[in-house]
């Protein structure tokens, strides 16, 4: 981990968030590496299931109550900003960002869709300065499906 000024925290989220970690990167990992872990692929076909249940089950609570809040405005087709679904959340903006970062992650790692949960631009908002207020989480309706189903199912609490 590389210490960040707090005032270019946003910045560096952002493109993290655009770019990708480099650990996910298919160009920047060898192949046929022996002496690293588990295919991904494997790894999730070995545990069976949704891809997006098990990175839920990897989250703690807070994080799992980010997740819904983001499923429930996106299905509401509400555009909810990063600070409005931190607060709603009971989290502080970066840790919501932290935990967007981390789902996406994880979900990758069960052999899910990348960027299961993305951060953009709110429409129409000028970009003179940048602040989270201009930038909304959003994700698709069949997550967002996935992840309410979840929420109601008390087997995966």
């Amino acid at each position: 981990m590389v210490p960040v000024p707090e005032e270019l925290a946003p910045r560096v989220i952002e493109y993290v968030s655009w770019k990708g970690h480099p650990a996910r990167m298919g160009a920047s990992e060898p192949e046929g590496d022996p002496g690293g872990p588990p295919a991904k692929a494997s790894r999730a076909a070995e545990a069976g299931g949704d891809p997006i249940a098990r990175a839920l089950a990897r989250l703690d609570q807070m994080s799992r109550r980010l997740v819904m809040v983001v499923a429930v405005a996106a299905l509401e087709q509400q555009e909810l900003t990063v600070p409005a679904a931190a607060r709603r959340a009971g989290l502080s903006t970066r840790e919501a960002i932290g935990t967007i970062l981390e789902l996406n992650n994880l979900i990758i790692d069960e052999g899910g869709p990348p960027m299961a949960v993305l951060i953009r631009g709110l429409e129409g908002a000028a970009d003179d300065a940048f602040s989270w207020d201009r930038r909304i989480l959003m994700t698709s309706e069949p997550i967002a499906r996935s992840v309410a189903e979840l929420a109601r199912d008390p087997a995966q609490g």
